[in-house]
């Protein structure tokens, strides 16, 4: 009878031991059940709005381009003691760099020309899809007391992208 008594004891001990082992997560399902959330919210990230994450750093080229063209059209104006006498006082789209036609464009070969003040007029990041034939994307005015506004015309999220020196 002890034996039996002893024999069950054991068992009891066992039964509870498996009870404890059972409850709760292994790390491994843990971490299998985080990566798989980690995955798909990436994922949904990516696939909702790819355009929205790309208009800040494409709207930052913008403005580097504008001070581009200014920094070289105020050291045109500087060695030449005048200005691009195609930059009108109406705005007009800036025309390609080696462009075969520049009809209705202000066309900045002055500043291309020979390399010293730009070795090439920027393009719009989006030109490819927005601008038309032979356009930069960038417009250039000009006022009466000659300063130059460069502006973007396909700034995104409604921002106004211009400087004028």
């Amino acid at each position: 009878m002890l034996r039996r008594s002893y024999t069950f004891v054991i068992m009891a001990k066992t039964k509870a031991t498996r009870k404890k082992k059972s409850k709760g997560f292994s790390s491994i399902e843990v971490l299998l059940v985080t990566s798989l959330i980690a995955v798909s919210t990436g994922i949904l990230i990516i696939a909702t709005s790819p355009d929205k994450r790309l208009t800040g750093p494409r709207n930052a080229q913008r403005t580097t381009d504008i001070a581009v063209m200014l920094q070289a059209i105020s050291a045109y104006m500087l060695a030449n003691h005048a200005m691009p006498s195609t930059i009108s006082l109406s705005p007009t789209e800036i025309c390609m760099t080696h462009a075969d036609n520049c009809t209705g464009l202000t066309d900045l070969t002055t500043l291309t020309s020979d390399k010293k003040y730009l070795t090439a007029i920027p393009l719009d990041p989006l030109c490819s899809k927005l601008c038309r034939a032979n356009g930069t994307g960038y417009s250039i005015t000009r006022d009466s007391m000659g300063k130059v506004t460069v502006s973007s015309m396909h700034a995104e999220d409604g921002v106004v992208l211009s400087g004028t020196n």
